[in-house]
């Protein structure tokens, strides 16, 4: 059986230490020795590899983690820190492994760690059997000391530590706790997250329940309501009585101007029929498709639609705020009737806007629209939305879904972040390490094949987080929002928050470098091996920030950002604006022999 020495290996064995006594060992071949005394050492070292394995998933699958946030507030930290929180750990094998415990030969003391995701530094621990160690941006790790003498089933072992700063809601504290032993890892199958049967919503049962007192006030005389079900559910009341009393007030963002009209009102039952006046436009089908899908369709007797491009059509006076950003490119008077319904604009955008309204004031529980006015222009130019695909990957699907909602909202820009310390999500082109090794997460200490987990995402071979969009796809992307008036906004941070970046060109360098080719490997190198630099980003990494001095660096984002703009120059949608994120790491590069020699130079110039 794996994993056993043979009865074979054992009789060999037997024959070795006999023939060591009596010198006979003197005149068997070198080989044959070598060859004989090997058997039994390999084979009792798969029997621990096997044993460890079988330890370990026992463990991840039995172990009991409680975590409780005991208090967001404490008067007085520990190490003299200014503002802390406490915490606490608790570990219960309920069942016996082996005999009455789970003993530390057992377990190959020493070598098993618990990781899991604490957004805050742990920097003090009051557990005398075990120690937690900060690894890098929200991971950390718990091991146990030379006193910790195994798992004695049903006893409690509580571990209680200080984190930085604050930690106030359920949503801070992260799922997928995993347990490794050399390099193996299985997630902590308590520590999962599950769906309630009924709401869908994710549980955490792990997580101990919230006490307001304990666990919300941020200071002595912390007055912050704690926003539990009863004091929304009084907040959205208050909101519902003081809503606008016209039909107008159902918009969002609210109109400009709306005026009730004498007439009498509109039956969405007949449908819509376009007007021979009618024009196309960018956006057309997009709206049409939405109000198709709200139930007013187009019908050969339904109420007339107009839809009217008029270059001199007025603009919207406005009282508001901010009258300087206002984008009066995309006014337009809408009009309804029991006899037409007109949209007129000086612009296709004003017109595709003019459909959103329209199908905002359809209500699912009536089927007739009041006759109105509205004269409305957008209050600000730029409306955006910003979606992070980079820390948790979000499908094509998800974006596919989400672009006609922004529409509905009239939101014009779509900033789409790509890449982040936990993730590189564009396939880049001559680049493929980005999303071969900077799309997903595992167990890889080395991080040669993956990043290590951060922010609870386990260790799966099948990882909801993890993925990247395919060049494919995000010129998808980019024609679906145009065609919703919508500006895709590609964001991807440097030189900051680009962990994920220099990990995936660090395996680069690695893989190339073992070829022998060392100019191919230094082509995208994102790191100074010689930089010495001490320092922690505002996510507590120590190894997120691009080193700025290095022609390899400039020469990555040149080929990145290049490969960007081809992508969109390929489906007709050029290029407009980059968000490159300009994070800059304090305290970074100040050790860089190439920053030095750049100052110098610099300086030397001058």
């Amino acid at each position: 059986m794996k994993g056993q020495i043979t009865q074979k290996g054992k009789i060999k064995w037997q024959r070795i230490k006999t023939a060591l006594v009596s010198g006979v060992m003197a005149v068997l071949p070198l080989a044959s020795v070598l060859s004989i005394l090997a058997i039994p050492s390999v084979q009792a070292a798969n029997a621990v590899q096997e044993a460890n394995h079988v330890a370990l998933n026992q463990l991840a699958d039995k172990l009991q983690l409680n975590y409780q946030l005991t208090a967001s507030y404490l008067e007085t930290c520990p190490a003299k820190e200014a503002q802390c929180y406490r915490s606490a750990i608790e570990l219960t094998l309920p069942t016996q492994l082996s005999n009455d415990k789970l003993s530390s030969e057992e377990l190959n003391h020493g070598d098993w760690q618990i990781y899991f995701s604490q957004l805050s530094p742990v920097y003090f621990v009051d557990a005398g059997d075990f120690s937690i160690e900060h690894i890098n941006g929200d991971l950390h790790k718990i091991t146990p000391k030379a006193s910790f003498k195994g798992f004695v089933a049903n006893q409690v072992y509580r571990i209680e530590f200080y984190s930085k700063g604050s930690q106030i809601t359920r949503s801070e504290f992260m799922p997928n706790f995993f347990i490794a032993m050399g390099d193996k890892a299985q997630v902590i199958k308590s520590t999962q997250t599950r769906r309630d049967k009924e709401t869908g919503l994710a549980e955490q049962a792990y997580l101990a329940p919230f006490n307001a007192e304990k666990q919300f006030l941020l200071a002595k005389n912390d007055a912050t309501p704690f926003a539990d079900g009863q004091y929304l559910a009084e907040q959205y009341q208050a909101l519902a009585a003081d809503k606008a009393p016209d039909i107008s007030g159902k918009l969002i963002p609210t109109p400009l101007h709306s005026q009730s009209l004498n007439s009498a009102p509109l039956s969405l039952a007949k449908g819509y029929r376009l007007t021979a006046a009618t024009v196309d436009f960018k956006g057309r089908q997009a709206a049409f498709d939405y109000l198709d899908y709200l139930g007013f369709s187009a019908k050969d007797k339904g109420t007339p639609l107009l839809l009217q491009l008029d270059a001199q059509a007025p603009k919207v006076a406005s009282t508001e705020a901010h009258d300087s950003e206002i984008k009066s490119s995309e006014a337009y008077r809408l009009t309804i009737t029991a006899e037409q319904i007109s949209i007129r604009a000086g612009t296709e955008a004003g017109l595709f806007y003019g459909l959103q309204s329209l199908a905002g004031l359809i209500s699912l529980s009536d089927d007739q629209l009041v006759a109105i006015e509205i004269q409305d222009q957008p209050r600000y130019a730029f409306r955006g939305l910003h979606i992070d695909l980079a820390r948790n990957f979000h499908s094509l699907d998800f974006i596919k879904r989400i672009i006609p909602q922004l529409a509905a909202y009239k939101i014009n820009k779509l900033h789409l972040h790509l890449a982040d310390d936990e993730g590189w999500r564009l396939a880049i082109p001559g680049l493929p390490e980005l999303t071969d090794v900077g799309a997903k997460r595992c167990f890889d200490l080395t991080e040669q094949t993956c990043l290590l987990p951060q922010l609870g995402s386990g260790i799966a071979d099948v990882n909801p987080v993890d993925g990247y969009l395919t060049v494919a796809q995000y010129q998808e992307i980019l024609q679906l929002a145009d065609a919703h008036h919508i500006e895709v906004i590609p964001s991807l941070d440097m030189p900051g928050h680009s962990r994920a970046a220099i990990k995936s060109m660090e395996a680069r360098y690695h893989h190339y470098l073992a070829k022998g080719d060392k100019t191919k490997a230094e082509e995208f190198l994102l790191t100074e091996f010689a930089d010495k630099t001490q320092y922690s980003s505002i996510q507590y990494y120590h190894d997120n920030t691009l080193n700025v001095c290095l022609p390899s660096t400039y020469h990555f984002i040149d080929t990145v950002i290049d490969e960007v703009k081809k992508m969109h120059q390929a489906v007709g949608i050029p290029l407009v604006h980059y968000h490159i994120g300009a994070d800059e790491t304090a305290g970074a590069w100040v050790e860089s022999p190439a920053c030095i020699a750049m100052k110098k130079q610099k300086a030397d110039e001058l």
